[in-house]
């Protein structure tokens, strides 16, 4: 059962929609309440990226329906995340730290097993990461491809954290 604390900034959203990666790395979505707890497949001794993203009910005197949008306190592309069992709490920097590892589940070769790929990314220091994700002002402005590649190599280095240049 996984429960995520909202970020106090984030009160007034009370529907959040949930990416998460499964026991076979592959990408699930459930919507949830900000107070609801769920149960998620996740795999045994392995870290599970989540990345939140928060939806609103748009309700207009011409269109009395709710209207689902997924909108954005942090851009589309640029959601709130935490990585399980590491934090549980959403934030904007944790969703880099948790998109990255999400990235490299997803995006993984095929000779590989989900195993082997989660044994692999076990082995890296999340927590870390994470600090260091802290770190930075934006770190969603950081060089994504570099630290991709060189966590994939097992040459990642805190020298990695490298900025673009493009404010997006």
């Amino acid at each position: 059962m996984v429960s995520l604390d909202v970020p106090e900034k984030y009160d007034s959203v009370s529907t959040w929609r949930l990416v998460y990666t499964d026991c076979d790395n592959t990408p699930r979505e459930v919507v949830m309440h900000s107070t609801e707890t769920i149960p998620l497949d996740v795999a045994k001794n392995s870290c599970t990226p989540l990345l939140a993203y928060p939806v609103f009910d748009i309700r207009t005197a011409s269109n009395p329906a709710p209207l689902k949008i997924t909108t954005t306190y942090a851009p589309v592309d640029r959601p709130l995340g935490a990585i399980y069992p590491y934090r549980c709490t959403l934030s904007y920097a944790d969703g880099f730290a948790a998109d990255i590892l999400c990235t490299l589940y997803t995006s993984c070769s095929k000779e590989n097993t989900p195993a082997q790929v989660q044994r692999y990314l076990a082995r890296f220091n999340w927590m870390r990461f994470m600090e260091l994700c802290y770190s930075y002002k934006d770190p969603w402005l950081l060089d994504r491809e570099r630290i991709l590649l060189n966590i994939a190599d097992g040459t990642f280095r805190k020298t990695d954290f490298v900025y673009t240049g493009k404010t997006d």
